[in-house]
């Protein structure tokens, strides 16, 4: 009876870890080919599946004797459980419009995998979630990295008169006109620049830019099905007949369209935004536009800072030993392996910053105060005017007095 329960345990598991393997390879292959695209439901799955695992090595316990020592067990069970929770964070960390936000949260595989985290908690697998602790050395290294960035980025950089072009020789205004027609147009406006508090915009768009591979992947696998079912309804319209054929013929030329990859003297970082530069991505990839219409904010000054420091301080502290994961990212970024996609002599501008600072607040909950505007302005102005080592020692009390003694990565929107 024992044997019986182990092997079918052992052949649970297997199954389980072969479809976690296959689940991740199609996210890699779908991230490699279409250029950093990410598919919902697959993404779900992977999560539900770790989940699953967590749950099927917490069931280990009941067979005696036990089929694997009890400190693996708990090892493998909180790996698995985090890692489907990084799955899950993967999605709703990232910024996302209300309507991409329903859209995951309505997919089957999204109830079927909060389920399976539920069942975990309740099961004890609370514990799993709670942050390590994290050295002194490391906390200092911690504290004065990120006081680094914000002096780095506190003070203002908008308040800079523009050059007068109007008052330039002609033969130099063309040359202007012709290499920077953006950057030293005539007669700008005096600073200050950027937008306030208050004063947010939303702006609106019929085209977006998209990856020529993801361009492609959207005609044929939304829009065409799209337009063949109105087709179906209204046979006879001339004009939906029309946009089909356009559309096909965009999708043939796009897919023999063949151009060489930018090359790229400098090493742009990950999610710079050269469109206006170059039509390419920062790996070189070609950018078309795509008929989507868009909204989004304008945001503001102090969120526009947030976001500097938060990508600063992570690629500072990438491949210093802080976390695994974001130190794993960094070397595939650094090897050979990574292609167009990485950098072997400055990686740290490749890693993803989002998913970096999602992993670092994980550890330190301290450093949700980056995404916290008043908390942001709070810390910004107790260090201002301080040394980098009196901002360092500033900050490392404030972590050390705002870490919980058991802080856990669960949220209530979970």
């Amino acid at each position: 009876m024992e044997k019986n329960l182990e092997s079918g345990w052992k052949k649970t598991l297997h199954e389980l870890e072969k479809e976690i393997h296959l689940l991740q390879e199609e996210i890699d292959k779908t991230d490699q080919i279409y250029s950093g695209l990410k598919e919902i439901t697959p993404i779900l799955k992977l999560a539900g599946s770790r989940f699953s695992l967590c749950r099927h090595y917490l069931n280990a316990l009941t067979i005696r004797p036990p089929v694997i020592p009890v400190r693996e067990i708990y090892e493998k069970a909180k790996k698995a459980a985090n890692l489907g929770l990084n799955s899950l964070e993967s999605l709703l960390r990232t910024e996302l419009s209300n309507e991409d936000r329903a859209v995951i949260i309505k997919d089957p595989e999204y109830t079927r995998a909060k389920d399976k985290l539920r069942n975990i908690i309740l099961a004890g697998g609370g514990v799993f979630f709670e942050a390590k602790a994290v050295s002194a050395k490391k906390l200092k290294l911690i504290s004065r990295t990120l006081a680094a960035s914000i002096i780095k980025f506190s003070v203002r950089d908008d308040n800079y008169p523009p050059p007068e072009t109007e008052n330039y020789p002609r033969f130099i205004k063309k040359l202007i006109n012709l290499f920077f027609p953006v950057l030293l147009r005539s007669d700008q406006q005096p600073p200050p620049y950027g937008i306030e508090e208050g004063e947010e915009k939303l702006y609106r768009s019929e085209k977006i830019k998209m990856p020529l591979n993801q361009a492609i992947l959207y005609y044929e696998e939304e829009l065409l099905p799209e337009l063949k079912r109105k087709l179906l309804e209204d046979p006879g319209n001339m004009f939906i007949q029309q946009q089909i054929y356009s559309v096909g013929r965009k999708v043939e030329e796009y897919k023999h369209l063949k151009f060489i990859p930018r090359s790229t003297p400098i090493v742009i970082e990950k999610g710079f935004y050269t469109d206006w530069i170059s039509g390419y991505t920062e790996n070189g990839e070609l950018l078309v536009n795509v008929p989507v219409p868009a909204e989004f904010g304008s945001k503001t000054n102090t969120d526009r800072i947030m976001e500097l420091v938060r990508m600063d301080f992570v690629k500072s502290i990438a491949g210093k030993g802080i976390s695994k994961e974001l130190d794993k990212q960094y070397k595939y970024l650094k090897s050979l392996k990574s292609g167009i996609r990485g950098s072997s002599r400055t990686p740290s501008l490749k890693v993803d910053t989002q998913t970096g600072y999602r992993l670092l607040k994980y550890d330190i909950p301290f450093l949700s105060c980056l995404e916290n505007k008043d908390a942001f302005v709070e810390l910004s102005q107790t260090i201002a005017g301080r040394t980098l080592k009196e901002a360092g020692r500033t900050i490392l009390k404030e972590i050390i007095h705002s870490t919980p003694e058991n802080p856990s990565r669960i949220m209530l929107d979970y």
